[in-house]
């Protein structure tokens, strides 16, 4: 087992943190009770599901940085930024998953932002920027499609 914190800093351990876990599809804000210190597993049954990212904002919203909130299940190595842009502060990994993505895929998890990658930071004005150039027969490639 892994843990990635938002920080940037991958660590095996042996067991999962102790927490409170909630599933997205039924938690709500008062799901944890004000002034609770102890550690928050918010659970992802798919990585098409986006609800614990809605939940944690939320809990991060309502309880500030007192309480640590910890990501499990399926989260995708593209979905780190996210995830700790959300309110998490570590997302644990599995074994299965981390064999199955490689320790350099969460290693470079947070080095391309979206924003990096489809907006203008990116070299060439980043993917949307491409995609909307105007080729040189006048359209553009969106609308050449």
């Amino acid at each position: 087992m892994w843990i990635f914190h938002a920080n940037g800093t991958l660590a095996q351990i042996a067991d999962a943190p102790a927490a409170i876990t909630l599933d997205p599809e039924v938690a709500d804000n008062d799901a944890v009770p004000a002034g609770t210190n102890q550690p928050i597993a918010i659970s992802f049954k798919s990585f098409a599901d986006g609800r614990g990212f809605s939940l944690a904002r939320r809990l991060r919203e309502a309880h500030g940085p007192s309480v640590t909130l910890i990501a499990t299940g399926h989260v995708l190595p593209d979905q780190a930024r996210h995830a700790f842009q959300s309110g998490f502060d570590q997302i644990l990994i599995s074994d299965k998953e981390m064999e199955r993505f490689g320790r350099q895929a969460w290693d470079a998890a947070l080095q391309n932002a979206v924003g990096t990658l489809y907006l203008g930071e990116a070299s060439g004005g980043g993917i949307w920027a491409r995609r909307h150039a105007e080729a040189p027969n006048g359209t553009t490639q969106a609308g050449a499609r």
